[in-house]
């Protein structure tokens, strides 16, 4: 939550953070309410897959209207897009790694354009793989990768991602290597 609060902010939006609801259906319902009275945009965190304890979808097709259900995406496959009386609602995943790889692909952008500020300068980098990476889910991969300069000086990218749990993904990454939902492996040495 805090993570998600200073991404928020620096997206230009005003975070207002609210209490943990679990997995207890009122208690969402009155946490959800209750923010999409006070807020232009409720974000959660978690309970968004369809299992029986996830519930925040039911909540959403109660009290509003549920838009979206799920990204063609990993990591981040069980998204949620709705609204809420007047306000926008995403629910992000519940993994550390899903959530934050959602927040910076879907919301930050939109925050960013409601509140009239540019995107981030980021930089584009040509490297090689440094090894094989097997991949045939069937959905665009956000792969957090290193980057390491060989004995000539060229790039070499590297997978740190350790699932969805693992913030050190991030902590250990330089980037994110956009890999095709059609994609079956990148080979090593591939650019």
């Amino acid at each position: 939550s805090y993570t998600i609060a200073a991404g928020v902010e620096e997206a230009g939006g005003e975070a207002v953070l609210y209490p943990h609801a679990g997995d207890d259906y009122d208690e969402m319902e009155r946490l959800l309410v209750e923010a999409a009275d006070d807020c232009d945009l409720v974000l959660s965190s978690g309970s968004t897959s369809a299992s029986a304890v996830d519930v925040i979808y039911r909540v959403i097709e109660d009290e509003g209207e549920l838009l979206l259900h799920g990204v063609s995406v990993k990591p981040g496959k069980p998204m949620l897009i709705g609204r809420l009386d007047d306000s926008a609602y995403v629910g992000l995943p519940g993994y550390p790694v899903s959530a934050l790889t959602i927040f910076r692909t879907f919301v930050a952008p939109a925050i960013r354009s409601a509140a009239g500020r540019p995107e981030p300068r980021t930089a584009t980098v040509d490297g090689r793989m440094a090894v094989q990476e097997r991949y045939s889910e069937g959905r665009l991969r956000l792969m957090p990768v290193g980057l390491l300069a060989d004995g000539a000086g060229d790039t070499l990218v590297y997978p740190v991602y350790k699932g969805s749990g693992a913030t050190t993904s991030l902590v250990e990454a330089d980037g994110v290597v956009e890999v095709d939902a059609d994609t079956e492996y990148l080979a090593e040495g591939e650019t």
